[in-house]
């Protein structure tokens, strides 16, 4: 046995790690990202979508990189977080900080969900009249 981990140890090791890095991009990717009180996730992923902006509009590919990577570190502390409140038995879960049920503001509907049924009725009406190929450019024609 011995001797086998002995020429094994980097594929072990390797699979161990990228079996954590999918465990923990699927953890992340189902747990909620955007509640009222910034509980869980939400810290994270807005400051990653802060950073993405800034290193998106400056094209900056390294920037962008490294704003993923450390996300994925504030999401492991989080995590840590979790277990150690579950260690203390302040929690139910190790995961009860990150996965939960959200609750979203009036505001918040209104920023994830910006037009009004208003705008969507008028744009409809408006495409029903619409002739694309009889379009004036200006009155003088």
């Amino acid at each position: 046995m011995v001797n086998k981990f002995k020429e094994n140890w980097f594929g072990i090791l390797i699979i161990t790690m990228v079996l954590f890095v999918l465990f923990l991009v699927a953890v992340v990717s189902v747990a909620p990202h955007n509640d009222e009180n910034l509980r869980g996730f939400t810290p994270c992923t807005i400051e990653m979508a802060e950073k993405l902006s800034f290193y998106g509009a400056n094209k900056d590919v390294l920037g962008t990189t490294k704003s993923v990577l450390y996300s994925y570190v504030c999401y492991l502390k989080v995590i840590k977080e979790g277990a150690k409140l579950w260690a203390k038995g302040e929690q139910q879960y190790p995961w009860d900080n990150y996965w939960f049920e959200t609750k979203k503001s009036k505001m918040a509907k209104e920023i994830y969900d910006p037009l009004s049924d208003e705008l969507i009725e008028d744009s409809k009406k408006g495409k029903e009249n619409y002739d694309m190929f009889n379009v004036k450019e200006n009155d003088d024609e």
